[in-house]
């Protein structure tokens, strides 16, 4: 695989990843799914591991992105990170 198709999967998994962590948050509040556990389930582990995950892929991102301009990099950047913020708001909003 090249440069560019590898920043391009980098530069996208982060924010389908978020997107997925936000659905396991809406699932979990309109379902009440793992509400009464004692201890953190599935979902929350799923969350996690979703969030952790795209560390070394943003990272990936910022080192094979020679070839995009730093306007486009700064939005796709901003994008990761609006979309991290959204999820990772949503549990702080509803106390998960």
């Amino acid at each position: 695989m090249n440069r560019h198709v590898v920043n391009r999967f980098a530069a996208w998994t982060p924010v389908t990843s978020s997107t997925l962590a936000l659905v396991i948050v809406a699932v979990a509040v309109t379902t009440g799914w793992e509400r009464s556990a004692p201890d953190e389930g599935v979902g929350a582990h799923l969350f996690q591991l979703l969030i952790v995950a795209q560390i070394p892929l943003v990272l990936l991102f910022l080192a094979t992105a020679k070839g995009r301009g730093i306007s486009e990099t700064a939005r796709i950047l901003a994008a990761q990170v609006g979309a991290l913020l959204l999820a990772v708001g949503s549990v702080a909003f509803f106390g998960l």
